[in-house]
């Protein structure tokens, strides 16, 4: 999370020109602690902004369901690389297929990388719905239909 902070603090792009961040974490992988994620993904601050529920609708444009993990959410926000850009006043959350991994901080990663690793193609849906997302972003950019934090 060190590149992270230091992006928040010395960004290339102006802070307050940018609309939202999506960090995508592990979004290829389709092997959780909780069971195989096929065609499905979930968001950390799920509820924090209207982040979710715009990337919610591309996904349903693409066959991805996303969806706020009762759990762990709320949880890893502040965990994760987005938190640099929220501290920053910017809409900003995590993708992921699954929050906890069976390798999960481990050192299990070796020479066969887990990537994909229940076929080809399984992230192809994920991709799509963070294109659709970009797409959305970017026709809203300029405009007031901008991604913003929700009340707390």
């Amino acid at each position: 999370m060190l590149g992270s902070r230091y992006y928040g603090h010395h960004p290339v792009f102006p802070i307050d020109k940018t609309v939202a961040d999506i960090n995508l974490e592990q979004v290829g992988r389709t092997d959780s602690s909780e069971g195989p994620q096929i065609a499905n993904a979930s968001l950390t601050g799920f509820d924090y902004s209207d982040v979710g529920t715009i990337l919610e609708a591309a996904g349903k444009l693409t066959g991805i369901k996303v969806y706020k993990h009762e759990q762990n959410s709320d949880a890893f926000f502040d965990r994760s690389d987005n938190q640099a850009l929220a501290d920053q006043g910017v809409p900003a959350h995590t993708l992921c297929t699954a929050f906890v991994y069976p390798d999960y901080h481990g050192v299990a990663i070796t020479g066969k990388d887990r990537l994909c690793q229940h076929g080809k193609g399984r992230s192809y849906g994920r991709t799509r719905a963070c294109h659709e997302l970009r797409t959305t972003l970017r026709r809203r950019s300029g405009t007031k239909r901008i991604p913003k934090w929700r009340a707390t």
